[in-house]
């Protein structure tokens, strides 16, 4: 049962980020307010019109009732929250977006915030780009695609978890975590009998999505070191691709993507970005 504390904080987020869609249940999984830490604004009449998530030294949402706005609420929330980081941690910085619980990895650059993030100190080195693909425009046949020899695909095993993470520890430390405990689809990328790259894929998978429909995602995409610039990686997330098209799924979602020209020759296509921003 959800605390009542933290009841109000979803249709909030929805008044305010009506383009980003969540249900509910995701929504809370996300955020965790339980275990973090939230910083609430009220109306004259006590009625909650906006809050601040706090999770260690980064804010992981704010967000304020567009009635609400240019009333000083948002730059309360925004001085409380740093307030609370610089009580725990006095010299470190303070990030927006990304933490071990998020929803955005930054701020999102179709609502107008930068500008409001920037008057107060805030800057950013540089962005990620949400992507989308329709599965009715793939065609996996019609994509220039490198064939490395001795290269197969396949669908992971509960015998491969061994290989599995010892090549993700190679190709990205950071991801291990993600595996540990993963239990959807996997797909693989082997030379011969090696682990030389991988990808989640899940059917039901994506983030925000509105449509009702059977809407995908793909994520830590990985190749070990010594097999990367061979076109190993394209491949494999097109293999993945034309899986998922075989699941009935209608499209593709990926979240905070750098390398968005790679992406797009595999029919991809950018729909948001965020603004990964920080303050010292």
């Amino acid at each position: 049962m959800k605390n009542e504390k933290y009841l109000d904080l979803f249709p909030i987020y929805l008044l305010c980020f009506p383009d980003y869609p969540l249900g509910e249940e995701v929504f809370f999984d996300l955020l965790k307010p339980e275990q973090n830490h939230v910083i609430k604004a009220f109306s004259g009449d006590g009625q909650t019109v906006g809050y601040a998530v706090i999770c260690d030294n980064t804010i992981t949402l704010i967000c304020v009732l567009p009635l609400y706005r240019k009333k000083s609420h948002g730059r309360k929330l925004l001085q409380e929250a740093e307030n609370f980081i610089r009580s725990k941690d006095k010299n470190g910085p303070v990030i927006l977006g990304f933490a071990n619980n998020y929803i955005f990895q930054g701020v999102p650059l179709d609502y107008g915030s930068v500008g409001f993030f920037e008057k107060y100190g805030y800057h950013a080195d540089y962005h990620t780009t949400n992507m989308k693909l329709k599965l009715s425009d793939f065609d996996f046949g019609k994509l220039s695609l490198n064939e490395p020899e001795d290269i197969s695909s396949r669908l992971a095993k509960e015998t491969d978890k061994p290989a599995l993470m010892e090549a993700v520890l190679d190709a990205q430390p950071l991801w291990q975590h993600y595996f540990a405990d993963y239990d959807d689809v996997v797909m693989l990328t082997l030379y011969g009998d090696k682990i030389i790259g991988f990808l989640m894929l899940e059917r039901d998978g994506a983030r925000f999505k509105n449509d009702g429909g059977k809407s995908a995602s793909i994520g830590c995409v990985g190749i070990i070191h010594e097999a990367r610039g061979r076109g190993i990686g394209q491949r494999m997330v097109a293999e993945g691709v034309r899986w998922l098209k075989e699941q009935g799924c209608l499209e593709i979602e990926l979240l905070y993507v750098a390398m968005v020209g790679w992406y797009e020759k595999l029919g991809f296509y950018p729909v948001s970005k965020q603004w990964m921003g920080g303050k010292k």
